[in-house]
């Protein structure tokens, strides 16, 4: 089915939902915002791991021919305009200007072909994506999805009767609405795609209570608070065990609402303009300079603008638009990862598994249709051994493996003539004090052991007696060192 006939079939069931509600207004705007969009599909993140699946040269030169998502398709309207001004630049210059004017040209392509790396590409462009693409990490980590909450739900409130299924149902419906308000507020695709599904699936008393909600502020916590209430009425009936189980459910609630509220963040307060438009208006300026320093001039008065070859195509020149224009488009790619580009998140797909597809798929499929399919626990197959060995499909059974190990654990030490000692005071140490392993082809003498330790105490009884005058003399040092030997 075409998007065209889904969204016309969403329309008429939108309509039949909401006949005789009274909701003109609603009936009214859903009419408009679906005409916008049902003339073509919306389809974004680009996948290709599958075709780099290994590292050979032929997957990535099979990847570099991709057309969607690709560098080319980012780069090329703006490479060949860049092209056709450099060559209308170029025939003015050979065949129009006269021979003065042509000097005075020439002057100006040497001055910008002399300055025009001034301006810093790398750094900028660097800092730039690095930057963009933190903000997109974080922004995909708190897309939101009900897996775990729907678990939970199940799991707290079990059951088949229709209360118990009543109350599952109603407290993920209620948090996928606080996920569609926000998706709809910050994405443009999907507040033009899906309002359908916005105004089918709560009924007419839920939208004449939000409505009823009088601040000036967006109402992402009304569904919050209604899913919470429904819970507290869960623990009243005794449909969940304990109030740890109402807790847990609060906990996951909010961890569900924050990762939404962080969505809302990142979208009202953006990237600050002024670093976009400083980075944007560069990569644009440098080139428009380019188009004349980058100009094959045919005088000898320069002669590194002339090269040893007279090259009518400035090759290195279209590298060096297509890498950097195309570092450029990265960042503006991702810059709103909820737009209309190619690589952008699958929201109306997140709305779909967490909340369209109703009875049968995600949260609400984990909280209705899994209650009661449990299997029958029973003896797994490596019951009656110990360490079970994993089984293998016959090509991969004898392919080696890697396993984590430490890096040092091929290491095996000698440990056959190892003897413990202090080291001795002033050969390679501060203090002299520090405990260290000294290997020796032979255990050393009590006697050397004796001389080092006489000579340690010796050098202590000096330093105390330099330090102190009324310390120990080191006669004194002597006799306490007889004495702890006598001992």
């Amino acid at each position: 089915m075409t998007t065209k006939a889904a969204s016309a079939s969403a329309d008429n069931r939108i309509r039949t939902r909401i006949k005789g509600t009274g909701e003109i207004r609603a009936r009214e705007q859903l009419n408009s915002e679906i005409a916008m969009e049902t003339s073509h599909e919306v389809t974004m993140t680009v996948g290709y791991m599958a075709d780099v699946s290994n590292g050979s040269i032929k997957s990535f030169i099979k990847l570099m021919f991709r057309w969607k998502g690709s560098l080319w398709k980012k780069v090329w309207r703006e490479l060949l305009l860049w092209l056709m001004v450099y060559g209308a630049i170029n025939i003015t210059y050979r065949f129009i200007l006269n021979g003065e004017e042509q000097v005075i040209f020439e002057d100006i392509c040497a001055l910008v072909f002399k300055h025009h790396e001034l301006i810093p590409m790398t750094f900028m462009l660097g800092f730039y994506v690095t930057k963009i693409i933190s903000r997109w990490s974080e922004c995909f980590v708190n897309l939101a999805f009900c897996d775990t909450f729907g678990l939970m739900i199940a799991n707290h409130i079990d059951g088949t009767d229709f209360k118990a299924r009543r109350i599952r149902r109603t407290i993920v419906r209620y948090v996928c609405i606080c996920q569609l308000l926000v998706y709809r507020d910050i994405s443009m695709t999907h507040r033009k795609v899906n309002f359908g599904a916005f105004i089918g699936f709560w009924n007419k008393n839920e939208m004449d209570a939000f409505e009823s909600v009088n601040t000036s502020n967006r109402k992402y916590w009304v569904p919050i608070k209604w899913a919470m209430t429904a819970a507290m009425e869960a623990r009243k009936e005794g449909l969940i065990k304990n109030d740890f189980a109402v807790q847990d459910i609060f906990k996951h609630i909010l961890i569900f609402r924050q990762k939404l509220f962080r969505l809302a963040m990142y979208d009202w307060a953006p990237i600050p303009l002024l670093y976009s438009q400083v980075v944007a208006l560069a990569v644009r300026i440098y080139f428009i300079l380019n188009l004349l320093g980058r100009q094959m001039l045919v005088t000898d008065r320069y002669v590194s603008l002339r090269g040893p070859l007279m090259t009518y195509v400035p090759i290195f020149s279209i590298f060096e638009f297509i890498f950097y224009v195309g570092w450029l488009k990265v960042a503006e790619a991702l810059l709103n990862p909820f737009g209309n580009d190619d690589d952008n998140f699958e929201v109306n797909w997140i709305v779909d598994r967490n909340l369209k597809e109703t009875f049968y798929l995600a949260s609400l499929d984990i909280v209705d249709v899994g209650i009661g399919s449990e299997p029958t626990m029973l003896k797994d197959i490596f019951w009656e051994e110990l360490v079970p060995e994993h089984m293998y499909s016959a090509e991969t059974a004898n392919a080696p493996i890697n396993p984590q190990v430490g890096s040092a654990v091929s290491y095996v030490p000698a440990t056959d003539h190892i003897e413990m000692i202090q080291r001795i005071a002033g050969e390679g140490t501060q203090t002299g004090e520090i405990p260290v392993f000294v290997k020796r082809d032979s255990f050393g003498s009590s006697d050397s052991l004796l001389s080092n330790v006489r000579k340690m105490i010796r050098r202590r009884g000096s330093r105390i007696t330099m330090s102190n005058p009324n310390t120990p003399t080191p006669e004194d040092a002597k006799k306490l060192e007889r004495g702890l030997f006598l001992a």
